[in-house]
C-alpha cells in the first residue's frame, strides 16, 4: 500500500464515482447496508410498479 496523505476527497470521490460506474447497479446491491438503504428509498417505487404490473 502507498502514502494516501495527498488524496483529497475529491480525488476519492472521483475515483469511486469511476468504479461506481464500471459496475451495474445490480452489483451494488451485493455491498453491505445498501440493499437495506436502496429498498427503503424506493419502496414506494416498488410498490406501485408491482400494482401496475398485476393490473395488465
Amino acid at each position: 500500500m502507498g502514502n494516501y496523505s495527498k488524496m483529497t476527497n475529491e480525488d476519492f470521490d472521483r475515483i469511486l464515482a469511476e468504479i461506481m460506474n464500471e459496475s451495474p447497479a445490480s452489483h451494488l446491491l451485493t455491498v453491505p447496508g445498501v440493499y437495506e438503504a436502496v429498498s427503503e428509498h424506493f419502496n414506494n417505487d416498488v410498490l406501485a410498479k408491482w400494482d401496475e404490473e398485476r393490473k395488465e
